[in-house]
């Protein structure tokens, strides 16, 4: 009994050690699968939230760059820089805020060296995205190309940022699986030790592989389990364990699986966004295409790194020869070490935007070595790592080819001009040698033919004055009137050829109307008197008398008309002028002239004639009447240089008006109308004469005849004369005796009048005395010429004599002279 016990108690002692032995290893690998459990189920407690908030995190970085990409696509369309700013400021807010987010996390967990390598870089990352996002926002509505390119790396440096989350994503993973490789590893330890205590345990074999078989095939199925997890099969079905610490084993085990979960989640969202991040790109370069400006990039290194399609029309290389090559191989080679200077030199400067027009055009080589010129505009863009140049082109290569061959032919037509130039200015020399030698002929001629018309016109205008029969009267004033109408045809003559050189000027002076219309009569009074017509003139009463203008032209418009009126005009017939205001204003008006006849008339074909030079209306008159037929030419002239109207209107038999509008200028202070009156022909100059009575005149004058009608002229009207044959006894005669006035003729001998005038003005006892010139010159200029000379005026030959006593009584105050 007692050995059967003691076998029994030996039996009892080896299980009771087994059991012993096998509950303290149980107890050992148990509590070491607790401890490992429980930092498996620390890490997924810690773990698990950050790596919900880096995935979080990550979707939202996608989802706000989605949205900032649509803020700029908007904006680069529409260019509302409204939108961009209020949109731009709430998408730079929210990845503020995430910043923040990322902040947090890190701040929560106790990184190891290898994770605290990305908490340095994703800040950095974080930067480098806001950063490239405002400068996208601040070029999107102003350079659209450079809007979408700094878009375009803002979307690298996001998928750079999302990769390194992921990552620290991944070490929080792999921290987890390593905790449950331990378990893995221990539970395979604690298999053997149960193996162990059966061996010593035979008597417990049952209890203890049952206990074994209950351990093991909880920690096997969970071990089976994350060995499948680990290998990225989240297909696992986890058993029905009823023992306590198995249950949190498989809690831990479930919560890793709904890690792995959430992290393919979040792998399976990335590769969304990061297929976005390509259409994106794919959209930007489709942009970057179909552009028409080249556009080529390169790095620090001079490496191409983009070439758009329209780059590789102007170049004739495809994108992929191009991609990783030297910028060189688009250079001459002459210019290489140029282009590295400057490239280097803007690479390093502050300025980010060279346009085209402040740089000249690049000489490159295309595909077929053919030469080009392109016009390019430069910006730089600074990114994290590397620095890119951006080059837009434009081919000008047919613009610079152009310009060569019209700076060609430029030169080729200057010369062209130079020689035409040339024989252009001998063709004017020679022209302007004729136009002189024209000129100086007719001064010449006009001189040459008024010395004797005055005589003619001064010498009957004398024997007029004595007493003659009637038969001696008529053939002297037949003579006179001959002589008249001769000097009538010389001066059209001259005033034609002025016209017709251009050297007829009109003068912008003050003048009176009824002085001028008083001038008119006196020179027609003769021809009314002889035919025995009727003058009538009529001026309205709200004419102005006080003008501005031309009164010599004017006058001479009229003479010719109311000349041709009395020529044509029927024996005893009437002769009537009328001046009307037409238009008027506070500095100025417009007059219209009226000249009527009840002559012979003209028809419709005939007025058509009428105006051109050396024409009347029917050959005949010329023979009947007499005349140039230059008198209407020239006041059709004048008329139209004082920038008037003329015109006519006529019936054959019915006589003739015509008409004429001259607009002048009023003298401040406007003078009384001037009032109807009939020529009497009693303008003779008497009050002229009158106030000359007594004057002491020196006559400069190398003409014996002139002499001798001046003498006998200014004599018998009270005017006492001294005679000179030339200057320069003009000049002994000054010094010998006082005078009231010089009449001097310009063309002398020993010193002409020019000359004399000349030094008598240097004289400063002679600065006021009155010089009046004499000349047969009636060209252009020959008034300026004696003004120039010193003189005061100037009276042209032949002589109207009462003309030359009112331009006399103009200057002479008698009586101011001594002897």
């Amino acid at each position: 009994m007692l050995n059967r016990l003691s076998i029994q108690a030996r039996f009892l002692v080896a299980p009771l050690v087994g059991v012993v032995l096998a509950s303290l290893l149980y107890v050992v690998g148990f509590n070491t699968i607790r401890s490992h459990t429980d930092i498996l189920k620390n890490l997924a407690a810690t773990n698990l939230p950050q790596i919900g908030q880096l995935n979080q995190l990550t979707i939202s970085l996608a989802d706000l760059h989605n949205k900032i990409s649509i803020v700029l696509l908007s904006a680069i369309e529409h260019g509302d820089e409204e939108i961009v700013y209020l949109q731009g400021r709430k998408q730079l807010n929210q990845l503020h805020e995430l910043e923040k987010s990322f902040e947090a996390i890190s701040s929560q967990h106790a990184w190891e060296e290898k994770q605290a390598k990305y908490l340095k870089d994703i800040p950095v990352a974080f930067a480098s995205y806001r950063e490239t996002v405002i400068h996208s926002i601040e070029l999107s509505t102003v350079d659209s190309n450079r809007a979408i390119k700094e878009l375009i790396e803002a979307e690298r440096v996001l998928v750079r940022l999302n990769g390194e989350l992921l990552t620290l994503s991944e070490h929080f993973i792999e921290e987890m699986a390593n905790a449950s490789s331990m378990i893995d590893a221990t539970s395979s330890k604690n298999q053997w030790v149960n193996l162990f205590a059966v061996i010593l345990l035979v008597t417990m074999i049952i209890i203890s592989l049952y206990i074994s078989r209950r351990l093991s095939k909880g920690l096997s199925s969970i071990s089976h389990a994350m060995v499948k997890l680990a290998k990225g099969d989240l297909d696992v079905t986890l058993p029905n364990l009823s023992d306590t610490h198995l249950l949190e084993q498989q809690h831990a085990l479930g919560t890793f699986r709904y890690v792995l979960l959430a992290n393919r989640k979040h792998q399976i969202d990335l590769e969304h966004s990061f297929e976005q991040l390509q259409d994106s790109e794919r959209r930007y370069q489709g942009i970057l295409d179909v552009t028409a400006t080249a556009i080529v990039v390169i790095n620090y290194q001079q490496e191409i790194v983009l070439f758009n399609k329209a780059a590789e029309k102007v170049f004739g290389y495809q994108e992929k020869e191009m991609i990783g090559l030297p910028i060189h191989h688009l250079m001459p080679k002459g210019t290489h070490q140029k282009h590295d200077i400057y490239v280097d030199e803007f690479a390093n400067s502050d300025i980010d935007y060279i346009p085209q027009m402040k740089r000249t055009p690049v000489r490159t080589l295309n595909k077929n070595g053919n030469e080009l010129f392109l016009d390019i505009s430069l910006s730089k863009i600074e990114l994290a790592q590397e620095v890119l140049m951006v080059a837009a082109v434009t081919d000008v290569t047919a613009r610079i080819y152009s310009a060569r061959e019209l700076n060609t032919y430029r030169n080729k037509l200057e010369s062209m001009v130079e020689e035409r130039t040339r024989q252009l200015k001998a063709a004017t020399q020679t022209a302007e040698s004729a136009s002189r030698a024209k000129s100086d002929f007719l001064a010449n001629m006009s001189h040459e033919i008024r010395t004797p018309m005055n005589a003619i016109i001064g010498m009957s205008y004398l024997a007029l004055q004595t007493e003659l029969n009637k038969k001696q009267h008529n053939y002297i004033s037949k003579v006179h009137l001959s002589a008249e109408n001769l000097l009538g045809i010389i001066n059209d003559i001259l005033d034609f050829s002025k016209i017709e050189s251009g050297k007829l000027d009109i003068e912008i002076i003050n003048f009176r109307l009824d002085d001028m219309l008083d001038n008119l009569i006196s020179l027609v009074d003769i021809k009314v008197e002889e035919k025995g017509e009727e003058l009538l003139l009529n001026v309205d009463s709200d004419v102005p008398t006080a003008l501005i203008g031309d009164p010599l032209r004017l006058g001479q418009i009229l003479t010719n008309l109311v000349s041709n009126a009395l020529k044509f005009n029927s024996e005893e017939g009437i002769v009537r002028i009328e001046i009307t205001l037409k238009e008027s204003s506070n500095d100025s008006v417009l007059l219209h002239f009226l000249v009527n006849d009840t002559g012979i008339g003209m028809t419709d074909e005939e007025q058509q004639k009428l105006f051109q030079s050396f024409s009347q209306a029917d050959s005949s008159t010329t023979r009947k009447y007499g005349g140039t037929g230059l008198g209407l030419a020239i006041s059709k002239q004048l008329v139209e240089m004082m920038r008037g109207e003329i015109w006519v209107e006529s019936e054959a038999g019915e006589g003739s008006t015509f008409h004429f509008t001259v607009p002048l200028q009023k003298q401040q202070g406007s003078g009384s109308s001037y009032s109807s009156m009939i020529a009497s022909g009693q303008d003779d100059g008497s009050e002229s004469i009158r106030k000359l009575h007594g004057a002491v005149i020196l006559l400069a004058e190398d003409n014996l005849i002139n002499q001798e009608i001046f003498l006998e002229v200014l004599n018998c009207n009270g005017i006492m004369v001294d005679v000179a044959n030339n200057g320069q006894e003009a000049l002994d005669l000054l010094e010998k005796k006082s005078f009231d006035c010089v009449m001097m003729d310009c063309q002398m001998p020993v010193m002409d009048g020019y000359s004399a005038s000349r030094k008598i003005r240097q004289q400063e006892r002679f600065k006021e005395l009155p010089i009046i010139a004499l000349t047969g010159n009636a060209m252009a200029g020959a008034r300026e010429e004696v003004l120039a000379a010193g003189m005061n005026d100037h009276i042209t030959k032949p002589i109207n004599f009462n003309a030359m006593f009112n331009t006399m009584a103009k200057w002479i105050k008698p009586n101011s002279s001594s002897s």
